[in-house]
């Protein structure tokens, strides 16, 4: 995957390349830890949105954290998304709070190539799928069909 890729996807396609429930996802958003671009009312994934959506939900899911406690983890590291998927680091690691509000902090590795790779193959075949369709929708002649999309 190429920083400069100029893949933009929507919330149900991106949620397919992350591997990650649509909802989850627009929890990263509604939590500000993702920012992808807004069109109208549809959110746009670049693909550095999907590398802090992916990182985020590694985090959050494998230790547990709460959703502003990642906000805060991934703003204090000052990583630059793009030049991560060009550089492709085997670990990334992060200094978390042991407990909230304290001050004794745990190093946290996690593996980010293997994360990156996985989510370059599916990546790979988003072109192959239509935006998910959000049910079923009218056809010109005025009557529902569930196949249109």
């Amino acid at each position: 995957m190429q920083a400069h890729s100029p893949t933009l996807l929507k919330l149900k396609q991106a949620s397919s390349v992350l591997d990650l429930d649509p909802k989850e996802l627009q929890n990263l958003v509604q939590f500000n830890i993702v920012s992808p671009k807004m069109s109208g009312d549809i959110y746009l994934f670049r693909t550095a949105d999907l590398c802090r959506a992916l990182v985020a939900n590694a985090l959050k899911t494998h230790l547990g954290m709460k959703a502003q406690n990642v906000r805060t983890v991934l703003d204090s590291t000052h990583l630059s998304w793009d030049s991560l998927l060009t550089t492709k680091p085997a670990w990334l690691s992060f200094h978390v709070p042991m407990r909230e509000g304290g001050k004794e902090e745990m190093e946290v590795k996690l593996p980010f190539r293997r994360l990156a790779s996985a989510m370059e193959r599916r990546l790979g075949r988003v072109a192959l799928y239509r935006d998910p369709s959000t049910g079923a929708q009218k056809s010109q002649d005025g009557k529902k069909s569930s196949w249109l999309l």
